[in-house]
């Protein structure tokens, strides 16, 4: 039997009577939506200016590739702001004691949330890395905080809008509003009405793009702009975050600049102390350069390039003991006060002799000398005169036979001869043999640049060359 069309059939209810008509998320909202995707504060821009910047294709570009970049700047600094606010008066607790509080409160909001596999869905996908399975994300209060404070999240409130609107469906989005509100309280109270307008105008323009036009307008038109106490506390806020970073870098300035200070007043003491004790050293090293070369040589005993440096003396062989020597103040001081300055004012080489407590391993006195020419082994006068032992008479007292002394079988003290070097490298002490003292650069010599003599006036890192 046929049914009887007249009271079986019937007109079909409109669709907006089963429940399924085009709809927005926060439709009375959706003026104060745009504003906050645009970055117009309302409180601060005329009416017919935010009509005139009312651009839907930078609105669909805000969702697309992310809200003007001084915008998010500004509300990441107030947010910033706010949660460094809130745990201002626990400054007193640790750091790791406060994460234990915070995911100690997390977990607690949560654990009833895991009930619902709708809520658990929805958390898995914003909670999910890249090309990561939401089945293997792990809901709690520590995953959260990674994802969104740490890392690539690093406490950007738009990184949480978009995990949101980017990982869920528009009901997804709809059905969890106040699962996203609490949630984006780990911004900050404000931070999160933020984030939830943010939310809502990107959902509604990716989803639901001509309806949102129209409501949005209509919202304008009629100059819903939402709360402005909320714009007014971003302000608020993110001024508070830009003057406590101002004044903890003009902290780090002054700090820096104490350190330079510091640094320079410590060098020019060095200098003023080293003007009283090496005056005539100094004045040897024209380049500084030239004698941290000179000494990097030395230390690495390349004799061959030492004799090169110093100007021929084909003789001349190059041995170095580790054995350390103290060179004592007075002696310094005579090499640079006598020895040095002779070399200056004579504008060539000077040669010195020296005596050597082997007892203590100090090198106790200095005397100056003089060659007839450059790298000459003819004796002066006084250079002969040394060489009877008669320039030592007076140090020594006559109290040993001198010819001991000299050749060094007196037991104690021992002589050596050095020079000095035209371009102010430093003084070179010859060894002391068992044997007849000698002037014929056949002994071996060892050489130091004088930057590191003259810093040191009881230099135990100055060796004494040995046969």
């Amino acid at each position: 039997m046929e049914p009887n069309n007249k009271e079986v059939l019937s007109a079909a209810p409109p669709v907006e009577a089963l429940g399924q008509k085009e709809r927005l998320i926060n439709k009375e909202a959706t003026g104060a939506q745009v504003l906050w995707l645009l970055g117009i504060n309302p409180n601060t821009t005329a009416e017919n200016i935010i009509n005139d910047k009312y651009d839907k294709d930078k609105l669909k570009e805000s969702v697309e590739k992310g809200i003007p970049q001084a915008h998010k700047d500004k509300i990441n600094k107030a947010s910033f702001n706010e949660r460094e606010e809130y745990w201002e008066n626990k400054k007193d607790i640790k750091a790791e004691d406060r994460m234990k509080e915070w995911e100690k409160g997390m977990n607690a909001f949560l654990d009833p949330i895991k009930e619902d596999q709708t809520k658990v869905t929805f958390l898995k996908n914003i909670l999910k890395k890249d090309g990561e399975d939401p089945n293997n994300v792990t809901i709690n209060a520590k995953n959260i905080y990674d994802t969104f404070m740490r890392g690539q999240g690093n406490g950007d409130v738009q990184f949480f809008v978009k995990s949101i609107v980017d990982n869920n469906e528009f009901g997804d989005i709809e059905k969890n509003q106040d699962l996203i509100r609490n949630l984006g309280k780990i911004y900050g109270d404000n931070s999160a009405k933020i984030s939830e307008l943010l939310t809502h105008g990107m959902a509604n323009v990716k989803y639901k793009e001509n309806e949102f036009f129209v409501s949005a307008q209509e919202n304008l038109n009629q100059k819903n702009y939402g709360d402005p106490e909320i714009w007014n506390t971003l302000d608020k806020n993110s001024g508070s975050w830009d003057e406590k970073q101002a004044k903890i870098k003009e902290a780090e300035r002054i700090a820096a600049e104490a350190v330079v200070e510091k640094k320079k007043q410590e060098e020019e003491a060095k200098k003023k102390e080293n003007e009283k004790k090496t005056p005539v050293i100094r004045s040897l090293e024209k380049d500084k350069d030239e004698v941290e070369d000179a000494y990097n040589i030395v230390a690495n005993q390349d004799a061959e390039k030492i004799k090169e440096e110093w100007n021929g003396h084909q003789k001349l062989t190059i041995s170095a003991l580790n054995e350390p020597v103290v060179i004592d103040e007075e002696v310094i001081r005579d090499y640079n006060e006598l020895v040095a300055q002779y070399a200056i004012k004579e504008n060539k080489e000077v040669p010195f002799f020296f005596v050597e407590d082997t007892e203590n391993k100090r090198i106790v006195k200095i005397f100056v000398g003089e060659a007839k020419s450059y790298g000459s082994t003819e004796l002066s006068p006084i250079t002969a005169k040394a060489k009877d032992g008669e320039i030592f008479a007076d140090w020594w007292n006559g109290e040993n036979n001198k010819k001991n002394l000299f050749n060094g079988k007196d037991g104690r003290f021992k002589v050596g001869m050095g020079h000095t070097h035209p371009k102010g490298y430093g003084p070179m002490f010859s060894n002391v043999g068992e044997g007849d003292f000698g002037l014929d650069y056949s002994s071996e010599f060892e050489f130091r640049s004088s930057a590191l003599f003259a810093a040191n006036p009881c230099a135990s890192n100055i060796s004494f060359v040995g046969s």
